[in-house]
C-alpha cells in the first residue's frame, strides 16, 4: 500500500494550483476509500478554507479546522468551528482549548456578550479578570434585559475596582449608587419618574418642580460646575415662562456665563422684550451679533 505521504506529494506535483480542481473532493473520494489520512493531506492542498474546514470536522481533526478556520480570516467560519467544538466537548474542555487561540477566545467572549452574560461572567471569574468583571457589571447595571437590580450591579462593579485599586471608578459607582437611592426618594415624594435620568436629568426635573432648594443642594454634593448649573436654570426658567424669576436670577450674582445665554432664551420664547433687558450686559465684542439677532427676530 502506497504512503499517503508520497501519493499526495505526486498528486500535487501533477495538478499543482490547477483551476476548477477541487483538492476537497479528491480528499471525498479517498476517504469513500478508507483513506482518511490520505484525504486529510490531500486538505492541506485545498486553498478553499470553506470546503476545507467542514471536511476536517467531519473527519475528526476540530483542531485542524479551527487553525485553518482563522488563518482564513473569515469570522463566520470560525464560529461554525466554535459551535461544532461547543456541542461536542465538555464545557470546561471547550473554554480551555479555545483559550489556546486568541482569535477564536474574543469571537466566544463577543457571543457571550450578546446571548450569555451569565457565561461571560463566570469566565472572567475563572481568570480572575477583576476589571473586565466590573466592566461587565457596569453594563448589567444599564442594561434593560437584566435579571439583577441597578443597585446591585453597582456595588459588585464598585467592589471589583476596589481589588484592583481604581479609586476613581470604584468611586464613581458609588455616587452613581447614591444618586439611584436619591432618586427613588424624590419618586416616593414627588410620584414621577426620577430614576432612569441622569444627575442634569435629576437637576431639571427639580428646577422644573420649583424646588430649587433641593437641586442647589444637589448640584453642590455632586459638585455640578457654576457654568453648567447657570445654564441649566436659565433655560428651566425660561421653559417654564418665568421671564420675571429670569430677570432676578440674573441679579443674583454676576452669571460665570455672561448674559448671552439670558438674550439666547428669550429670543428662542420669542420674548424680545425681555431679552432687551439683558442687551447692557451683553459683552462689547458680541453686541453687533446680538443687536442682528434681536433685529431679525422683531
Amino acid at each position: 500500500r502506497l504512503d499517503a505521504d508520497q501519493i499526495v506529494k505526486e498528486i500535487a506535483e501533477k495538478l499543482g494550483r490547477t483551476a476548477g480542481v477541487s483538492y476537497t473532493n479528491i480528499a471525498k473520494e479517498a476517504i469513500s476509500n478508507g483513506r482518511t489520512e490520505l484525504a486529510i493531506k490531500l486538505l492541506d492542498y485545498e486553498p478553499r478554507a470553506t470546503l476545507q474546514v467542514p471536511l476536517l470536522l467531519g473527519l475528526g481533526k476540530v483542531e485542524v479546522a479551527l487553525v485553518k478556520a482563522i488563518e482564513s480570516g473569515n469570522t463566520d467560519l470560525v464560529y461554525t468551528v466554535l459551535i461544532h467544538l461547543h456541542e461536542n466537548m465538555q464545557l470546561g474542555n471547550f473554554e480551555m482549548k479555545i483559550r489556546q487561540f486568541p482569535l477564536a477566545q474574543a469571537l466566544y467572549l463577543k457571543y457571550c456578550k450578546e446571548h450569555n452574560r451569565e457565561r461571560l461572567r463566570t469566565i472572567y471569574m475563572q481568570e480572575d479578570d477583576h476589571s473586565a468583571q466590573a466592566a461587565c457589571f457596569i453594563q448589567d447595571a444599564y442594561s434593560p434585559q437584566s435579571s439583577t437590580t441597578r443597585e446591585s450591579s453597582l456595588v459588585a462593579a464598585s467592589e471589583k475596582f476596589k481589588i484592583i485599586k481604581s479609586d476613581l471608578h470604584a468611586s464613581l459607582c458609588e455616587e452613581q449608587l447614591k444618586l439611584l437611592k436619591y432618586q427613588r426618594t424624590l419618586e416616593e415624594k414627588f410620584h414621577q419618574e426620577f430614576v432612569n435620568g441622569s444627575l442634569q436629568d435629576t437637576l431639571v426635573s427639580l428646577l422644573t418642580l420649583g424646588e430649587v432648594k433641593l437641586a442647589d443642594k444637589l448640584r453642590t454634593e455632586y459638585k455640578v460646575p457654576d457654568r453648567r448649573y447657570w445654564w441649566l436654570r436659565i433655560e428651566s426658567l425660561a421653559d417654564q415662562n418665568k421671564f420675571a424669576e429670569l430677570e432676578t436670577f440674573s441679579k443674583s450674582k454676576k452669571s460665570p456665563i455672561g448674559y448671552e445665554p439670558f438674550v439666547d432664551v428669550c429670543l428662542k420664547h420669542n420674548r424680545q422684550s425681555e431679552a432687551l433687558k439683558y442687551m447692557p450686559k451683553v459683552r462689547e465684542e458680541l453686541k453687533e451679533k446680538y443687536i442682528s439677532k434681536l433685529g431679525k427676530a422683531s
